[in-house]
């Protein structure tokens, strides 16, 4: 089973049972950092499963409606090589560290020339 794919459909049932959960809820109970919770959230919206409003000023949703049932087959067919998933773990992490507040700026800076390796090599 794709990676991605797993993880839409984890999402997609967990927001069924859970419409109204912050996207820290979601991200202590599935065991994802919230980027990954923002990211899979955004993918079920692009794959037209979902739709959302934002609350103003704020990153929580004030209405979820589910505009389709889940179907693995709607999903694009991305397959990853265990090099390349790796390296999207990977960047996941950096992007995470970026934007914890006690991150230095020269650890940024570093981070961001590691990450620019990477997304060289993902090609």
């Amino acid at each position: 089973m794709n990676y991605y794919k797993s993880r839409n459909h984890t999402l997609y049932e967990f927001l069924k049972q859970n419409p109204t959960a912050s996207l820290e809820e979601i991200a202590e109970t599935l065991g994802w950092t919230k980027r990954q919770v923002s990211k899979y959230r955004c993918n079920l919206k692009k794959y037209g499963y979902i739709d959302y409003d934002f609350k103003p000023n704020s990153n929580e949703i004030s209405a979820m409606e589910f505009l389709k049932p889940f179907s693995p087959k709607d999903e694009p067919e991305e397959t990853f090589t265990y090099k390349q998933d790796i390296y999207r773990q990977i960047v996941e992490a950096c992007l995470d560290k970026i934007n914890n507040p006690e991150t230095t700026v020269g650890q940024t800076i570093e981070l961001m020339r590691e990450l620019r390796l990477i997304l060289k090599e993902m090609r």
